[in-house]
């Protein structure tokens, strides 16, 4: 019973081991969008139509920081660390 309590352990350290790389690895991936699209979705939703618009096109703007953002080096070198910790690359 012990051997399978042990194995039940290692498995889910493993998972959460897991789950903890690709969250960090998601927010660092899409962290402009993930900070500015629920305010930008607060203030369409309170402030109408113009609320609407501005938000739509702020929200296009901030989706073209956020590309901008994977090609820059800090990102690079994020993403590798990130990598190396995690193992996401076998090779």
């Amino acid at each position: 019973m012990e051997f399978i309590g042990v194995d039940v352990g290692i498995i889910l350290f493993i998972s959460v081991y897991f789950c903890v790389g690709i969250t960090l690895r998601f927010i660092w991936e899409w962290w402009i969008l993930v900070m500015s699209t629920p305010s930008l979705f607060a203030a369409a939703l309170l402030y109408g139509w113009i609320g609407a618009l501005v938000s739509i096109s702020l929200w296009a703007w901030t989706l073209t920081l956020n590309n901008s953002w994977h090609s820059s080096a800090v990102y690079f070198r994020g993403a590798d660390w990130l990598d190396r910790r995690f193992n996401f690359k076998d090779t």
